[in-house]
C-alpha cells in the first residue's frame, strides 16, 4: 500500500514539475442542416423535427404518404402535431451545400433592409404587438380590405409585391371554413385566420363565377390565377410564386432565416427577417373528428407555420401544395397537406 501511495506522489511531483495541464478541450458539435437530394426539378427534403419531437418522413418519385383523417386525427389528439407533418416534403426550395456567412449575404431588393434588425430569443406570447413582430428598418407599403376595413403592411421583394401580415378575413360562411387559434377572436388580430384549402381558393367563387367544381377530394382545371379569400387586386399565390420567392432570398439554403420575423419562435428559432416579409408561427388546425363541436389545434403555435398555395397536389385529390416553416429549420419546405387542414393565407398582388 505504501508503494502504491508514493508512486501516485512521484507522478503528482512529475506533473507539478512538468507544468502538466490535466484538462482536455472537446470541441463543440455542430449539427448540418439537413440536405437536399435531387430528384428531377424537385428535390427531396427530410422535414426536420419540431420543437423535441422527431419525425420521419417517407419519399419516392412516383408514391406519396396519404393522410388518413380519421388516423391523423387520432394522432393529432395524442401527440399536439398537426397531421401535416405526416405527410412527406418532396418539394423544397433550392440550397447551396456551403454556408455563407450571414454578414456576407448580398441581396437586392427595393424593400430589402440594408441593415436588418437582429434576431432576438423572443419567443412566442399572445400578448405580443405587430410591432414586436415586425422589422423597424424596413420601409413598409399599405393595403386596405375594403370588404372589412382592415388594413395591412405590403412588403416588395424583387418583382412580386406581397403581405407583410397574414390575411385576417373572416368569409363568415361555413362552406368556407376558417377559425383563430384556439377560436379566439384576439389571436387572429395578431397571426390572422387558418383556412381550409377550400376556403384560401375561395371555392364558391370558383363555382359561382367560373362554373368550377374545386376543393376537398376535387381535383380541377385551376385558372392561372385564383384571387381566392384575397381582397381585390391581390390573388393566392401558386407554388410557382412561392418558389420565386424562396429562391431569390435563397442564400445557401436559408430562406426561412431571412423571411421569418425577428421574435415570437420559439426554440431561438426567429429569422433575421431581411425583406420584412416577417413569417409568423401561427400554427394550425384542423376539423373535429370526434364530435366535440370545436376544431383540434396542433399546439405548435410558436414553432410552426403554414402556408396555403393555389396548387392542388395532383396526385391526390385530398391534398394540396403547401409551404411550411419551423422553429428548427433555416429551410422553407415546399410539400402538400390535406386539404381540410387549417393554415395561414398571404396574399401577393395582381
Amino acid at each position: 500500500m505504501a508503494k502504491k501511495i508514493w508512486g501516485v506522489m512521484l507522478v503528482a511531483v512529475i506533473l507539478a514539475a512538468c507544468g502538466s495541464d490535466s484538462s482536455s478541450s472537446v470541441g463543440d458539435k455542430l449539427t448540418e442542416p439537413v440536405g437536399t437530394d435531387p430528384v428531377g426539378d424537385n428535390p427531396v427534403e427530410a422535414d426536420p423535427a419540431v420543437a423535441s419531437s422527431a419525425e420521419t418522413d417517407s419519399v419516392c418519385d412516383d408514391c406519396v404518404a396519404h393522410d388518413d383523417a380519421s388516423s391523423s386525427s387520432v394522432s393529432l389528439a395524442d401527440s399536439g402535431l398537426s397531421s401535416s407533418d405526416v405527410a412527406a416534403d418532396t418539394l423544397t426550395s433550392s440550397s447551396s451545400e456551403e454556408a455563407v456567412p450571414e454578414d456576407s449575404m448580398e441581396v437586392s431588393s427595393s424593400s430589402k433592409s440594408d441593415s436588418p434588425d437582429a434576431a432576438t430569443s423572443i419567443g412566442w406570447k399572445w400578448n405580443l404587438s405587430k410591432d414586436d413582430l415586425m422589422n423597424s428598418t424596413v420601409s413598409y407599403g399599405t393595403m386596405s380590405d375594403t370588404r372589412d376595413q382592415q388594413t395591412y403592411k405590403t412588403v416588395t421583394i424583387d418583382s412580386q409585391t406581397w403581405m407583410a401580415e397574414n390575411l385576417n378575413y373572416d368569409p363568415g360562411t361555413s362552406e368556407l371554413h376558417s377559425v383563430c387559434y384556439a377560436n379566439k377572436s384576439e389571436n387572429c388580430m395578431l397571426a390572422g385566420r387558418l383556412y381550409t384549402w377550400s376556403a384560401a381558393i375561395d371555392s364558391l367563387s370558383l363555382a359561382v363565377d367560373s362554373s368550377l367544381t374545386c376543393g376537398n377530394m376535387v381535383q380541377c382545371e385551376m385558372p392561372e390565377t385564383i384571387k381566392g379569400i384575397c381582397p381585390e387586386g391581390w390573388h393566392l399565390p401558386t407554388q410557382k410564386e412561392w418558389q420565386q420567392l424562396l429562391d431569390y432570398v435563397d442564400v445557401s439554403g436559408n430562406a426561412a432565416k431571412i423571411l421569418k420575423a425577428k421574435a415570437g419562435w420559439n426554440y431561438n428559432g426567429n429569422g433575421i427577417d431581411s425583406y420584412g416579409f416577417s413569417v409568423l408561427p401561427a400554427g394550425s388546425a384542423m376539423e373535429d373528428f370526434f364530435g366535440t363541436g370545436s376544431d383540434m389545434f396542433d399546439a405548435e403555435v410558436g414553432s410552426i407555420a403554414y402556408f396555403w398555395t393555389a396548387s392542388p397536389y395532383t396526385v391526390d385529390n385530398s391534398q394540396a401544395i403547401r409551404v411550411k416553416f419551423t422553429s428548427d429549420s433555416d429551410k422553407a419546405m415546399v410539400s402538400m397537406s390535406n386539404k381540410i387542414e387549417r393554415f395561414s393565407v398571404r396574399c401577393i398582388k395582381n
